[in-house]
Formats: C-alpha cells, structure tokens, sequence
C-alpha cells in the first residue's frame, strides 16, 4: 500500500473532527480525492478504512506530470462537482 504518512494524518484528523462534530449532534461527512495513477487508489482505500465515507480519484494518462497550477484546478473543479452531488437543494 502506497498510503504514507503523509495520507493516513490528514485523514485520521479529518475522521476526528467528524466524530466530534457527529458527538456535537451535526451532521459530517469526509470524503477522499487524490489526483494521480490508477495506483494512488490505495491511499484512498485507506482512507476509506480509517473511516471516510467516501472517496475519488482524478486519473488521466494527459495529467500524467501535471504542474500544480493544473493539479489545483483540476482537484478544484473535482471538488465543485462532489459538492454539488451533495448539495442540499435551495427553495
């Protein structure tokens, strides 16, 4: 498994602070991206052990060595679609 450090502290505290805010009486949620080959699904996986809820991969041979101007706009837009998947609708 590829999952390194890294990976495993952002999603231990990301399950943490769900847990507190689920303790609280709020609903929580974490979810998983990376950007990368069909290989970084591990480090999703892990997450996904660790308790996420969810979780998603960005993979495309064109992304292959992307600077990260390019990574931080594709995961932006990524982040804008799961968002609204999610969304509550507005009346």
């Amino acid at each position: 498994m590829c999952s390194t450090n890294w990976t495993r502290t952002p999603s231990r505290a990301a399950v943490q602070l769900k847990e507190s805010e689920e303790d609280a009486g709020r609903e929580a949620e974490v979810v998983a991206l990376t950007m990368g080959p069909e290989d970084a699904e591990d480090s999703l996986v892990r997450a996904l052990q660790m308790g996420a809820d969810r979780a998603f991969i960005v993979s495309d041979e064109f992304l292959e060595g992307s600077d990260v101007i390019t990574t931080a706009s594709v995961l932006s837009v990524a982040i804008a679609k799961i968002a609204r998947v999610r969304a509550p609708l507005i009346s």
